[in-house]
């Protein structure tokens, strides 16, 4: 996902450019860091919104760079697949034995049951997880993942929803760097 200011802003932005030089290039850095880190908070609350994860997990996705010497900064989203006992899977607790209905989890906004699936402990590294048998035989089993964050946050909804709260975000931080500015110049 890319975010790009619209027209009007650019173009504030160079007339402040214009008129102030370097003071002004400072100002639009700290605009656009203020924007790129209100990307992760966006990021948390709309992801929120329509899966059931852990904040702590999406903000552990985001690595963001600030703008060094050019006014440009990035906010990535990376890493693996979510284990799906992560979403709130029933029994949290590896069991004597499988449970007879399986695993339910919510993923989303309902809660599903996951038929032939079962909550585990690895005797050698002691991960808990959730998963399920490939055949008849007792081995190999596979654990199950659900979506990676990155995934999550191509969904067109949250996309378009993250990328207007950074525009306006921008806008606003813009404003008052050249509000700020403009105070310390004494023009107003």
């Amino acid at each position: 996902m890319r975010i790009d200011i619209n027209k009007h802003e650019n173009e504030k932005a160079a007339a402040f450019l214009m008129a102030f030089g370097k003071t002004a290039e400072r100002g639009i850095k700290r605009a656009i860091d203020r924007a790129v880190k209100g990307v992760r908070t966006d990021a948390v609350k709309a992801v929120k919104k329509e899966y059931n994860v852990k904040p702590s997990l999406i903000r552990k996705s985001f690595r963001i760079d600030k703008s060094g010497g050019i006014l440009e900064a990035t906010a990535i989203a990376s890493g693996s697949k979510i284990p799906l006992i992560d979403f709130g899977a029933r029994p949290k607790k590896p069991e004597g034995r499988k449970p007879k209905a399986g695993v339910s989890v919510k993923v989303k906004n309902t809660r599903k049951i996951l038929k032939h699936s079962f909550i585990a402990r690895m005797k050698k590294s002691g991960h808990v997880g959730l998963f399920q048998r490939r055949g008849k035989d007792r081995l190999p089993i596979d654990e199950k993942f659900s979506y990676a964050i990155a995934q999550m946050l191509d969904k067109p909804e949250i996309a378009k929803e993250i990328e207007l709260n950074a525009q306006q975000r921008f806008s606003r931080s813009l404003n008052h760097e050249i509000n700020y500015a403009l105070q310390k110049a004494g023009a107003r």
